[in-house]
């Protein structure tokens, strides 16, 4: 059974600085949807002494820009109470806007904007389908590497990856 925890996010986003809008969802004012991120799942486990979040079982977390479900997730955080690793595991999806990720493990440092999605990662977008052993993306950098064992699927349509790749 899904216990929601959005009351606890947001109050821990509050007191941790890390959710925009969390305190007006806290404070059970209407927050405004471009800014609030929601996460759900079976259970939550916060520690501020050793810095960070867990939360298990079912877990799906709600951003106006990014969706993510997996079995695991752990965030931690920094002196100052930033995100500094987020990590899911199992049957892990990310979903943003016509491209959609799967892995067992996905790895974000947020300071270089660095995810790394292991166990049988794939890569879909519209069509087109990107696999290997390791799948490595630099958020700010539109820069990736994949491998080994990569495989790059390619669907001809205008605007697709092959036009990026081959330049037609």
């Amino acid at each position: 059974m899904r216990l929601p925890v959005r009351a606890v996010v947001a109050v821990l986003g509050v007191a941790l600085g890390v959710l925009p809008g969390a305190a007006r969802a806290a404070e059970g004012e209407e927050a405004v949807t471009s800014e609030v991120t929601v996460v759900t799942s079976d259970r939550l486990t916060f520690d501020n002494k050793e810095r960070y979040a867990l939360f298990e079982g079912d877990v799906l977390v709600v951003d106006p820009r990014i969706r993510i479900t997996a079995d695991w997730l752990e965030i931690r955080f920094d002196e100052s109470n930033r995100p500094t690793l987020i990590t899911a595991r199992g049957a892990v999806r990310i979903e943003q806007e016509d491209t959609v990720a799967t892995a067992g493990e996905a790895v974000y440092e947020v300071g270089p904007g660095k995810i790394v999605l292991k166990i049988a990662p794939r890569v879909r977008r519209g069509h087109d389908l990107l696999e290997g052993e390791e799948i490595i993306f630099w958020r700010d950098q539109n820069k990736l590497i994949c491998g080994p064992a990569a495989r790059l699927v390619i669907y001809p349509e205008e605007g697709g990856v092959r036009d990026m790749v081959i330049g037609e």
